[in-house]
């Protein structure tokens, strides 16, 4: 399933109005924000290592879906990205199924 993602959080967070930290922390869009951060910098990592960047988006028919699913020498990785302090069992839902 395809998804859009700006590389540029700096110029996503103007185009949005988020101007300081604490403006980002408040915002209904902290989490996507942060989850396109991840997903950039890991393009980056695998682009200047000379990688395919195999990051791909995940959803099934039912509506499950995956952050991330990452293509690595050992096998698919399943990531999901949270904006948080703290982690509970709920995050890892995705993972398992």
């Amino acid at each position: 399933m395809p998804k859009l993602y700006f590389y540029d959080t700096g110029l996503l967070c103007y185009l949005l109005g988020v101007k300081t930290t604490e403006t980002l922390a408040a915002h209904a869009t902290r989490g996507p924000i942060f989850e396109t951060l991840v997903l950039s910098e890991l393009w980056k990592t695998a682009a200047h290592q000379g990688k395919e960047p195999n990051l791909f988006f995940w959803r099934d028919r039912a509506g499950l879906e995956l952050d991330i699913l990452m293509e690595t020498a050992m096998g698919l990785l399943p990531v999901e990205i949270k904006f948080g302090r703290t982690v509970s069992d709920d995050v890892f839902k995705k993972i398992r199924a």
